[in-house]
């Protein structure tokens, strides 16, 4: 979980999914659920871009 919680530091702009993906790579056997709980329980939330609609295409 402490792993979770640095990895989401680093990479603020991540997902359940794709913090899975990391992890998995690293070595780690977790599913996206597990993740997403660690996730909840330390009250962290994925950043997202603001869509910009009032914004005129080139």
């Amino acid at each position: 979980m402490k792993h979770v919680g640095e990895l989401f530091l680093e990479l603020p702009l991540f997902d359940s999914c794709q913090m899975r993906n990391i992890l998995r790579d690293e070595g780690h056997r977790v599913g996206r659920n597990r993740v997403r709980r660690f996730i909840r329980k330390m009250g962290l939330m994925a950043a997202y871009q603001r869509s910009r609609t009032s914004q005129l295409h080139p």
